[in-house]
């Protein structure tokens, strides 16, 4: 009986009981590291490696102490556990090890040291996860730094989950340089992603956006409509519609362009009374320029006079040359030449616009010629030919002045 105590202790500090103490800790560490119980991982994973130290998981528990001090705030003691166990080869996910250090030199400010380590994921791991997100923090790192071309290179390689969120970025850096076509071909890509997201969501209205500024008006009003009209099976908006303004603002002029005039009156009626209010003047202008040649195409010649005002008043350039060179045209329609012949000549005098100024004194002749006004309309054909002589607008006029010098 005497013997008991020492034959315990001899079993409790056999082999069997030491490898059954490191697989405790070992699970005990996991559970603390995934319930976010740092401090308490920490501990663990610290306990594990001073009682096992030559147990074969002590290169994971390493691994997880790093891991445990990087999360839990110990991001300088971090950075050096984790280079230690780079250099004495990291175990068998070095991947892994060097994507923590990439994070941890995050963590401290050293970008380019941490974009190294993000470089070594990239080239070594076998984890499309790992890889695909090493590679896009390095593609937008080029990106930050104006290397579009090698970061084009990076994005077009992920793969994974990031391969929509790489996509994106990939065709907006094409669209921001005017490859319009390139950047369609990115955007088409992300739409056939599998996994949806906010940036898969976002595919049509892309897309739509690259065939307008090429000039696609009619493929563009297909997209803007698919993705305005996105639902989710339950019947409610899918809640990834963050473009849904821009959406309606060139929805609005496609859909004027192809003659569809409540359409566009609608969709733009619908943008100035939401996002309207929040875009630039340059923006609200050109709505109310849009929004009057709407109401004009519909026959309501006073709703379409009232928004080419607006425009008038929210801009100084060429949107309110234009205006008012339709305020005028709109008038001499309704045979209403002096107020025509007002607004064509406040636009001669205010703008500097080659192709509506030319326009306007040319109209403004015509209207001076209905009123009987010859000596008026020969002074502006005069003006216009001083002022703009190479336009069409001045080819025009220059019979009427000729045909007047001969009588």
């Amino acid at each position: 009986l005497a013997e008991c105590p020492a034959r315990g202790s001899q079993a409790r500090a056999g082999p069997e009981a030491r490898s059954a103490g490191a697989r405790v800790r070992n699970r005990l560490c996991s559970v603390e590291l995934n319930g976010k119980q740092w401090a308490a991982a920490e501990r663990m994973a610290r306990d594990f490696l001073r009682i096992h130290p030559e147990d074969r998981r002590e290169g994971e528990m390493r691994f997880s102490l790093a891991l445990a001090m990087a999360r839990g705030g110990k991001v300088q003691e971090a950075e050096k556990a984790l280079t230690e166990l780079i250099e004495d080869h990291g175990g068998a996910r070095v991947d892994r090890v060097w994507y923590e250090l990439a994070w941890t030199r995050r963590k401290l400010g050293k970008e380019e040291p941490a974009l190294a380590a993000f470089r070594k994921v990239a080239e070594t791991s076998k984890d499309p996860a790992l890889r695909g997100e090493s590679r896009l923090h390095l593609a937008e790192s080029l990106l930050a730094s104006g290397k579009t071309g090698q970061a084009e290179k990076e994005l077009a390689r992920v793969e994974g989950a990031y391969r929509s969120r790489a996509l994106y970025r990939l065709g907006f850096s094409q669209f921001e340089h005017k490859q319009y076509r390139k950047a369609l071909s990115s955007f088409a890509a992300l739409e056939k992603v599998r996994e949806r997201d906010r940036y898969t969501a976002a595919s049509p209205f892309l897309q739509a956006e690259c065939h307008y500024e090429l000039g696609e008006l009619e493929a563009a009003a297909g997209l803007y409509r698919s993705y305005l009209a996105a639902k989710l099976p339950d019947g409610k908006s899918d809640g990834l519609q963050e473009h849904a303004g821009r959406a309606h603002y060139h929805l609005g002029h496609c859909e004027l362009e192809q003659g569809q005039y409540v359409r566009s009156a609608e969709l733009l009626r619908t943008w100035i009374g939401g996002t309207g209010g929040k875009a630039s003047k340059v923006d609200q202008a050109q709505a109310w320029l849009w929004l009057g040649r709407a109401e004009k195409g519909r026959s309501r010649a006073e709703a379409s006079e009232k928004a080419f005002q607006r425009a008038t008043r929210l801009s100084e350039g060429v949107i309110a040359a234009e205006a008012w060179y339709r305020i005028g045209e709109l008038r001499r329609d309704q045979s209403k030449l002096e107020g025509a012949i007002e607004a064509f000549l406040r636009l001669s005098i205010l703008f500097d616009e080659s192709t509506w100024v030319s326009k306007a004194l040319l109209e403004a002749g015509l209207c001076f010629e209905g009123l009987k006004k010859p000596a008026k309309a020969q002074k502006l054909y005069r003006e216009l030919l001083d002022r703009y002589p190479g336009t069409e607008s001045a080819k025009a006029a220059k019979p009427r002045l000729e045909t007047k010098r001969k009588l």
